[in-house]
């Protein structure tokens, strides 16, 4: 074996990249999506496998990595042969010998991060974990950083698994339908006093908790100071689609304000008393994700202009009079993305008969000189834009990255002049969507530039003239386009051109025949001289 393969340093670093990336991150909303999300490719984990069994040096860091995060109970509980199915249960019989006992900590001493569900937890006997934490002495996972827990019936709580390194916890409360079976329908009271345990425990014992996260709630959670979670940067609160109540307090809010490291926050406003005053002692913080009707996101957003928002993202339930209120006080001076769109749970209505004014939209965030994505997906809604407008913003953006505008367009359309505005202004913008009039002739070609657009989409009949002449100052825009995709408006599918596609790439190739001639026939004449 190569010197360099025995150091661990090395070797941890090289199998890192057998990981998956999203593990990786210390931070911490990726610490709680990480825990919902699908599991590696069998390739990876084959390859570590392998690694594992390859020799001594290998085995340790690729355990780690194969342990780091399990999304069930039971791939731990079978390595105790005492662990079995009795009458539909499954428990701990008798006593478990000292060799498995240090077997099992050995393993879960690797594990990082952890997803039950409560299917797992259905036929499991309550007092599994609770057993197994008293024999260890210590929280089942004593390194786990993050966890996610389903609340189902019966109710099991995390308490076993809760230790001093968690920094994230996401609990989700299991949905109750009509197909589902009686056994799993929901005792609402046992859930919040459930929840309120959990929060007790969290308290108690995790000091540096970063992440708290809560899914699918039916009713207030059960807590009215957020004081004893200083370390805590990241919170979210969502209810049920079918539930009408309010996910949190106002004093809630209030001591949420009161942390000096939260910097991320996602809460649904829906049936939420607040006053402004209740949100004014936000300082730090700078994401924020907010869901409702654009009454309360207005309301809301206004109440937090002393705080340096970078990152906006609002879902909306229904339509109201107040869409460009919400707009207008959600342009930040220091906002980096902004996105807005429905919510995919509630119906909108597919046509709105109020006609939205794009300057009243747009204009307010000329004032965001460091933005970077701005999408905008309100199919449904009606919006006058025009060229002045598009200009206005482009050069207000040098540094636009993605821009999408997905709505019903107006009488007045943006041409496929506009388009120079992005060519001339924005050179970092890769990818455009918008309502385009593409029928209009451009009479004066723009500059040749070297803008890096690789992606257009645009919105409106498409039936120009000369398709030549459209590829033409297409090309001439964005030499290095890939992709050009044309739909009648936004609630028909987008289609590939394939005509105006094999143009562009024809005067592309074209383009680069041209410039080699150029450059050949040159060298000549540089060597004469």
């Amino acid at each position: 074996m190569h010197a360099a393969l025995r150091q661990q340093d090395v070797l941890r670093l090289i199998l890192s990249f057998f990981d998956n990336p999203r593990w990786q991150s210390t931070d911490v909303g990726d610490l709680a999506n990480c825990s919902r999300t699908t599991r590696e490719p069998p390739d990876r984990r084959n390859t570590l496998l392998s690694c594992v069994l390859t020799c001594r040096t290998f085995k340790d860091p690729s355990l780690d990595i194969l342990w780091k995060q399990i999304h069930s109970p039971f791939p731990m509980l079978r390595l105790l042969s005492n662990f079995r199915q009795l009458d539909g249960k499954f428990v701990l019989r008798g006593q478990i010998s000292t060799e498995e006992l240090q077997r099992f900590e050995w393993y879960a001493g690797r594990v990082r991060l952890f997803q039950c569900a409560a299917t797992d937890l259905q036929n499991m006997d309550q007092f599994v974990f609770h057993r197994l934490s008293v024999l260890l002495g210590t929280p089942i996972f004593p390194g786990l950083r993050a966890l996610s827990w389903e609340l189902g019936a019966p109710v099991v709580l995390p308490a076993p698994f809760i230790a001093s390194t968690l920094e994230s916890v996401s609990i989700y409360l299991q949905s109750s339908t009509e197909a589902s079976p009686l056994s799993l329908q929901l005792d609402a009271h046992a859930l919040i006093s459930g929840t309120e345990v959990i929060l007790d425990s969290l308290a108690a014992s995790s000091p540096a908790l970063k992440g708290l996260h809560f899914y699918g709630l039916r009713a207030e959670l059960p807590i009215v100071d957020a004081t004893p979670f200083k370390s805590l940067q990241s919170f979210s609160a969502f209810k049920h689609p079918r539930a009408d109540v309010a996910v949190c307090s106002s004093e809630l809010l209030s001591s949420l304000g009161a942390l000096n490291e939260l910097a991320h926050i996602c809460v649904h406003t829906s049936r939420l008393s607040f006053r402004d005053t209740v949100l004014a002692p936000f300082r730090c913080l700078a994401a924020i994700g907010l869901c409702g009707v654009p009454r309360d996101l207005a309301r809301i957003l206004a109440a937090l202009q002393n705080s340096s928002i970078d990152w906006i993202n609002l879902t909306i339930d229904t339509p109201d009079n107040s869409m460009e209120s919400m707009f207008c006080n959600a342009a930040f001076p220091r906002l980096v993305e902004f996105e807005v769109g429905p919510n995919r749970k509630t119906q909108i209505p597919p046509s709105v008969d109020t006609l939205l004014e794009g300057r009243r939209l747009l204009l307010p965030f000329t004032k965001c000189k460091v933005l970077e994505t701005f999408n905008v997906k309100l199919k449904g809604f009606i919006v006058s834009i025009t060229d002045d407008e598009v200009w206005a913003v482009a050069q207000a953006w040098p540094r636009i990255r993605e821009f999408t505008w997905l709505c019903k367009g107006a009488p007045s359309t943006p041409t496929i002049g506009s388009l120079a505005a992005f060519a001339t202004s924005c050179l970092k913008l890769t990818t455009l969507a918008l309502p385009l009039n593409l029928n209009v002739q451009v009479t004066r070609a723009p500059l040749i530039s070297v803008h890096r657009l690789k992606r257009l989409t645009a919105y409106g009949r498409w039936e120009p003239i000369s398709m030549l002449r459209a590829a033409e100052l297409l090309v001439t825009m964005f030499p290095y386009l890939e992709t050009v995709e044309v739909a009648e408006d936004e609630d028909n599918e987008q289609r590939i051109d394939r005509t105006l596609n094999e143009t562009i790439r024809m005067l592309q190739r074209m383009k680069t025949v041209f410039a080699r001639q150029n450059l050949m026939s040159s060298r000549p004449a540089a060597a004469n001289t």
